[in-house]
């Protein structure tokens, strides 16, 4: 049996298209004619199984389209083995042809021929002779990766979407891609090349600068043994920052297609179980005095970002990159505003809020008093010193966070974003509305808190004021933290 020749397999592709579309043709001629009904049910059906297909593309679940793939393999006597990446490359280049069957069939069955000619032309079938003939390789002209990740990062910053630090720490993420790729000419990349950078970047280690990485070629560093990987989270915004490049390439008519789009891992894991609220105990612990104190010498971040987490909610990286004009009173409170003014990022449009603090934290602890402190000594930002790292200021404190929850005895279960669920799951016992608690957490419409379709923004502060802020509170004692001056000596 030949072995898998990707020229010859996109040809069979080719002709599996044609004849699994001319089976389905066939079998809609017997069936009609249709009665209006009729056509509206076998548009809901195609539409579902769409859906479907697209869904198990977006997670590599190939288990659809098994048998085809079974058949195709056996059909075109081809030596391709289970349990290999020939195997999944093949059933991935089956899903999408019949993915776009489908959206063939959708165009026919609303009597929209036209609609259905760019697929058809993306699967017409070249003679044979002429296919044999075409030279192996072909050097192809235009820019190289290289050049091409240099035009985007040039562009990000030309239209402002990279400012600050970010203009020296985005390219980063592109640069384990050029390892894998090396400066190869970017017509040269197809859905093979993708699949490849796919795999490539579950097999390489989690730090490819160290020592024993330094000099070797792509192929001899994946067939090595790592003590830890990218993670699935990691992993996917690769391919996600790769796919974005592809896009614009695909504008400024340096490719076609871009071939990583939907290439990403599936992630079973919800982020509630990945990530655990803290109990009541789990919080005398966190801020019990001697630990507690013992923690803040490290900063005094580390005394400021776990009490304002723990008393609205907020994400690390909202907290760490406030500016002092983020802080002010609104309706007789004091309010954070969280947003993305300047070079400040934000999750997603729904993060924009404003939320209010308690007294305790407000006057009891003096952080109104701190602001202004940090604001007289010239400071924009209230953390001033906390690092860019990673692409956001929150890296260094979360990370010395986790730390301090690790020698506490604590399962990575509970981290940081940790007080995030604490402050959701204390509201929701004290039946507070979801949409409610949304508008002080800034959460979407997602699984986490499901919002009402007729919600269409956040609740306004004075609302927040009078039906949560109540409720923010937790059976433990915390006078101990209003020392906190004389305990860091600030």
């Amino acid at each position: 049996m030949p072995k898998l020749d990707r020229r010859e397999l996109a040809r069979m592709i080719k002709v599996y298209f044609h004849k699994e579309l001319e089976g389905y043709e066939d079998a809609a001629l017997e069936l009609g004619p249709y009665t209006p009904n009729g056509v509206l049910a076998s548009l809901e059906s195609l539409a579902d199984i769409s859906e479907q297909v697209q869904d198990c593309l977006a997670r590599k679940d190939f288990s659809w389209v098994k048998k085809s793939v079974d058949e195709f393999i056996k059909d075109n006597t081809l030596d391709v083995p289970e349990d290999t990446l020939e195997y999944r490359r093949v059933s991935l280049e089956i899903m999408k042809a019949n993915f776009d069957i489908l959206a063939v069939l959708y165009h026919q069955q609303h009597g929209d021929y036209p609609k259905t000619d760019a697929l058809l032309d993306k699967y017409a079938v070249a003679d044979t002779q002429q296919v044999q003939a075409a030279p192996a390789v072909k050097e192809e002209p235009g820019i190289t990766l290289f050049e091409l990740i240099d035009k985007f990062c040039a562009f990000k910053v030309k239209m402002g979407q990279w400012t600050g630090r970010g203009i020296k720490e985005n390219p980063k993420k592109f640069s384990k891609l050029k390892f894998i790729l090396g400066d190869v000419k970017v017509s040269s990349i197809n859905s093979d090349t993708a699949m490849d950078v796919f795999d490539c970047f579950q097999r390489l280690p989690l730090r490819l600068d160290a020592k024993r990485y330094k000099g070797l070629p792509v192929d001899e560093v994946i067939s090595m043994e790592h003590d830890k990987k990218l993670s699935v989270k990691t992993i996917n915004l690769h391919m996600e920052s790769t796919s974005g490049l592809f896009k614009k390439a695909i504008q400024w008519d340096h490719v076609d297609r871009d071939y990583f789009a939907g290439l990403r891992l599936s992630d079973d894991e919800s982020d509630d179980e990945k990530r655990l609220p803290f109990e009541t105990e789990h919080l005398r612990t966190i801020f019990a005095p001697e630990p507690f104190w013992e923690n803040c010498k490290k900063g005094i971040e580390q005394f400021w970002l776990p009490v304002l987490a723990l008393f609205t909610g907020a994400r690390m990286e909202e907290l760490a990159q406030l500016w002092v004009e983020d802080v002010y009173e609104m309706d007789g409170v004091l309010v954070l505003d969280i947003n993305d003014n300047g070079t400040k990022r934000l999750k997603n449009k729904t993060a924009r809020r404003k939320i209010p603090l308690v007294d305790f934290v407000r006057h009891d602890l003096g952080y109104e008093e701190f602001v202004k402190v940090q604001g007289k000594a010239g400071h924009q930002r209230i953390l001033p010193h906390l690092p860019y790292t990673q692409m956001r200021y929150g890296h260094k404190p979360s990370r010395d966070f986790n730390r301090y929850l690790r020698k506490m005895g604590f399962k990575k279960e509970h981290v940081f974003h940790s007080f995030r669920h604490t402050v959701i799951d204390s509201l929701r016992n004290k039946d507070i509305r979801d949409d409610v608690i949304a508008s002080m957490t800034g959460h979407s419409n997602g699984a986490n808190l499901p919002i009402p379709k007729n919600y269409k923004g956040h609740h306004k502060v004075s609302f927040i004021v009078e039906k949560v802020l109540p409720h923010v509170g937790y059976d433990i004692d915390l006078s101990h933290l209003i020392d906190w001056k004389e305990r860091l000596k600030t």
